[in-house]
């Protein structure tokens, strides 16, 4: 009785101890066998939570505003950790005007997909330091990423957008992913990023290129996404849908970045109720501003 009062208060260090070989003994038995299942489970809980804590501190701790753009980003995992990404690359001081943000999404979730994200985004920011166009870019990470998990049957999605203030441009490379959109509030326009490209770890032999559009000024709002918020279903088992996600941004397109991402996540937490999320979701607001 002394060791299960010592159980049920979280202390799993007490063994019971009687030598018999009845029920007694049998049950004493069993409770060592669960305490010492326990103590592997709340040693497991203890790794999943160290990891869950490593991953979060690799996105991006503050929302960024630098160079005419203000970035706002969030990811909500449906397990501990997940294999949902977003990334800003600041131009180095003195050099290029131009800065990065990525989104990417790798198939699965929880840890295995947590180390494959953890990998895509090391090598990444690896390669973007030896410089090269854009297209270059992905496709030697995309040579990587088949090298080292061609095997494990996982494969990675990705939009990476280079954003220039200096000519008023927006350039992109599109791995698969959800396509994007930049929304005009003055026409009330919404165009899709669109683009030609496979999904990263499929083919190491592909060739990425990108897309490009000018013209960007004040007031356009970019948006990145990965499915699993446009995919989010409610009890009724209706998904949020792309519609509704425009909606809100033309709704909010006068709120900060920051602010922006804030009511969209409110607006899919209402939406889904109580339901759990079923797939990580991340969304990236990037509002141009000078």
């Amino acid at each position: 009785v002394r060791v299960l009062s010592h159980i049920r208060n979280g202390d799993l260090t007490q063994k019971a101890r009687v030598y018999s070989n009845d029920e007694i003994g049998f049950a004493v038995d069993v409770v060592n066998a669960m305490t010492t299942e326990l103590q592997e489970k709340e040693k497991m809980s203890r790794s999943l939570d160290l990891a869950k804590e490593v991953q979060q501190r690799l996105l991006p701790n503050a929302d960024i505003s630098v160079n005419g753009f203000d970035i706002s980003g969030v990811s909500h995992y449906c397990d501990q950790t997940g294999g949902d990404l977003y990334d800003v690359f600041l131009p180095e001081e003195g050099g290029s005007r131009k800065m990065g943000v990525t989104i990417a999404d790798v198939s699965g979730h929880g840890i295995s997909s947590a180390l494959l994200m953890a990998s895509v985004r090391s090598s990444l920011r690896l390669r973007l330091s030896l410089g090269g166009n854009m297209g270059e870019v992905i496709t030697d990470v995309n040579k990587q990423i088949c090298r080292d998990f061609c095997e494990s049957g996982q494969f990675i999605s990705m939009l990476y957008l280079s954003l220039d203030q200096k000519d008023k441009k927006l350039e992109w490379v599109r791995a698969g992913h959800d396509p994007g959109f930049i929304y005009d509030p003055d026409s009330d326009r919404f165009d899709i990023l669109k683009g030609d490209g496979i999904v990263l770890g499929l083919d190491s032999d592909f060739i990425f290129k990108s897309q490009e559009i000018e013209g960007v000024r004040p007031g356009q709002i970019i948006v990145l996404y990965t499915d699993g918020l446009w995919e989010t279903k409610n009890p009724e088992n209706d998904v949020y849908g792309k519609s509704r996600l425009m909606e809100m941004v033309r709704s909010t397109a006068d709120l900060s970045a920051k602010d922006m991402t804030k009511n969209i996540i409110d607006d899919l937490d209402t939406f889904r109720q109580e339901r759990i999320l079923e797939d990580d979701v991340t969304l990236v607001i990037i509002r141009v501003t000078g």
